[in-house]
């Protein structure tokens, strides 16, 4: 330990008496470190947390499959009818939900506020998975017309409300129509995420009316496609068991009312998490790599200084080799040099890491799902602190040294 320690402390002064050399490397090194550590935090946020949900595995996203004698079967929004039918027939799951996306104004505070919201049937919250912070979800009788429950984000909550704890019970307005809160769920709750941020979840009690006496409710309209499903699979039941299932169901339906459903022939079953990041994993491989290579090209360079620089220590290392001092010796000490300068371009890459993320967030985040929970978390820097260690080696391996004692 003592060793090292004076490895350190010589390649510090080492360093140090080269300042012009020792800056150029630390922030080229800085910004390769600091894009792939800024990407990887995307990624890892996007493509590789679970969803926060209790078995998330288990969850799946349902909806209709649109198909003619040119197009291959694509997804497309199902109708009320067809979803009802779907959650009485399959047995593959232990509940299927429908949901919406919504916007509401909400008065009787200081100023009139646009909120985007989602109307959900009333299992939604059991489906799942989540529990309110206070209060409760909705049953499925508040899916009846008439009702009018809500249950409130935390962030509205504690923006628009205070924070108040005996909101749940309390009625608000709606779109000029009083609603009575029965929850409030927690911090960082924003499913489904359909390119908004829902603020309030309201049940699909209100899609059963209608003002117009000669305009069926839209419940009740199988060619009124507007909905999206989400189910949780029973255990012991297999993914390819359900979709099988719900294709059977949904054949069923294009058979019995061919007028609605002829163009709708299959379902379309996806993992949840596929059906949100789906169309975001191949330009984020890809932005990964790219950083990856630019950070490759950086190495590289700071390699080649390196070569440059040694070349200078020859009398130096022919002075160390000549006091005894083995191969191997001089390789550890180039090699501690090297982490000294990797350790100092992760340090320096961590916050411009966090100014880029930042950056990429403002400009991506309503096109890019689940991208709100990119952040440099344990596993983030834990990949800074493998990167600086990959670059130390790579230094050590691509820079032999120009004197004969290290060939």
């Amino acid at each position: 330990m003592s060793t090292f320690i004076q490895d350190v402390r010589y390649g510090l002064r080492t360093l140090y008496k080269s300042p012009g050399f020792t800056i150029v490397a630390i922030i080229t090194l800085a910004l390769g470190i600091g894009a792939n550590t800024a990407i990887f935090s995307i990624v890892n946020a996007v493509l590789l947390k679970p969803l926060p949900v209790p078995e998330p595995d288990r969850l799946l996203f349902v909806t209709s499959a649109f198909s003619n004698q040119q197009d291959v079967a694509r997804p497309f929004a199902m109708s009320y009818p067809d979803f009802f039918d779907l959650r009485s027939t399959a047995r593959s799951f232990t509940g299927l939900s429908a949901y919406h996306g919504d916007s509401f104004t909400l008065t009787g505070l200081a100023q009139p506020l646009h909120i985007n919201g989602v109307s959900v049937s009333g299992d939604f919250f059991t489906v799942v998975g989540k529990s309110p912070l206070l209060g409760r979800g909705f049953t499925l009788d508040e899916e009846k017309p008439g009702s009018r429950v809500v249950v409130l984000s935390h962030h509205l909550w504690e923006t628009s409300f205070h924070g108040d704890r005996s909101i749940v019970g309390r009625n608000i307005t709606l779109d000029k129509q009083s609603y009575t809160v029965v929850g409030v769920m927690p911090a960082g709750f924003l499913f489904p995420r359909e390119g908004i941020q829902p603020e309030v979840w309201r049940t699909t009690a209100a899609d059963g009316e209608t003002s117009d006496p000669k305009e069926p409710a839209a419940t009740t309209q199988r060619g009124a496609h507007f909905l999206q499903g989400i189910a949780r699979l029973k255990p012991g039941v297999s993914f390819a068991t359900a979709k099988e299932e719900l294709n059977v169901i949904t054949r069923n339906l294009a058979a019995q009312y061919p007028d609605t459903n002829k163009k709708f022939p299959v379902a379309t079953v996806l993992p949840e998490l596929e059906h949100l990041v789906g169309r975001n994993r191949t330009q984020l491989v890809i932005l990964l790599v790219s950083v990856a290579v630019v950070l490759l090209i950086a190495c590289l360079n700071v390699a080649n200084l390196l070569l440059v620089r040694a070349s200078g220590r020859n009398k130096e290392i022919a002075l160390r080799a000549a006091l005894g001092a083995s191969r191997m010796r001089v390789v550890r000490q180039m090699l501690t040099e090297s982490m000294v300068l990797g350790l100092a371009g992760a340090l320096l890459g961590i916050p411009l890491a966090w100014w880029a993320l930042k950056v990429f967030i403002s400009l991506n985040g309503d096109s890019m799902r689940r991208i709100q929970g990119a952040g440099l978390d344990g596993s983030v820097l834990a990949f800074t602190a493998a990167i600086a260690l990959l670059t130390s080696i790579l230094f050590v391996w691509y820079r032999p040294c120009a004197h004969p004692a290290l060939t």
